[in-house]
């Protein structure tokens, strides 16, 4: 042990700090030293041992363990609260989720039968403008074997009529124009058709009439050659 080691421990016995070994004095009234002078003695002292390489000199005090903070187990988060359980399905929600099944599948009788129930039940304007929106598809839709443009479009024009705005009245206005137009070309055709047959009719008359005439012809003819033939 290095001789600072050493007064400090002999300074320690007698419980005296670094502080008070710097006013250290013999007796009351009576020094060795004065005090200022003894101060700097010792710091000069201590501080030739450390150049010395005496730990103890560098070191200084010891300093004071510190103990850990404590620590506490933290509380688990609390448990979420959970989801109220969804009311069961209402009359008109089970007919038209059969009805969308229906449809589904391609059974558009079915499909349309099932609707139609549904409107009946339901009073509520959004609940009819979607039916009348899905009737008017399905009595346009090409593979239908039961297609019915003009219960399609009264389907159309009821859905919007409806007070309540629907995100689908866009395509409604544009599949109701379309199936205008369709109609229109089909009542055209149904009237050229109709001119065309009378037309065969008339032709058919004609056609009847001439070979009468060429008959007659022929019958004129030979009698013609006949009386040519007489002396």
């Amino acid at each position: 042990m290095c001789p600072a080691a050493r007064w400090r421990g002999a300074a320690g016995r007698f419980g005296l700090n670094e502080d008070q070994l710097s006013g250290m004095t013999t007796r009351q009234g009576t020094s060795r030293m004065p005090r200022p002078f003894f101060a700097l003695a010792l710091a000069g002292a201590l501080g030739t041992l450390g150049a010395l390489g005496c730990p103890e000199a560098k070191r200084g005090p010891s300093a004071v363990p510190v103990s850990p903070p404590a620590t506490f187990p933290s509380r688990p988060d609390p448990a979420p609260p959970q989801p109220a359980p969804a009311p069961p399905p209402t009359e008109i929600e089970l007919a038209t989720r059969a009805a969308e099944s229906a449809e589904s599948t391609g059974d558009h009788a079915t499909a349309v039968e099932l609707y139609e129930k549904a409107s009946l039940i339901s009073i509520e304007a959004a609940e009819q403008a979607e039916i009348r929106y899905r009737l008017g598809l399905l009595r346009s839709d090409p593979e239908n074997p039961l297609r019915d443009l003009e219960k399609s479009q009264a389907d159309l024009h009821a859905f919007l009529l409806s007070p309540v705005p629907h995100p689908r009245a866009r395509e409604a206005r544009v599949i109701l124009a379309l199936l205008a137009e369709m109609h229109a070309l089909q009542t055209r055709s149904t009237e050229i058709q109709a001119e065309l047959d009378k037309l065969k009719e008339e032709v058919a008359a004609l056609k009847a009439k001439l070979e009468e005439k060429e008959k007659e012809l022929a019958d004129i003819k030979k009698v013609l050659l006949q009386d040519g033939k007489k002396p």
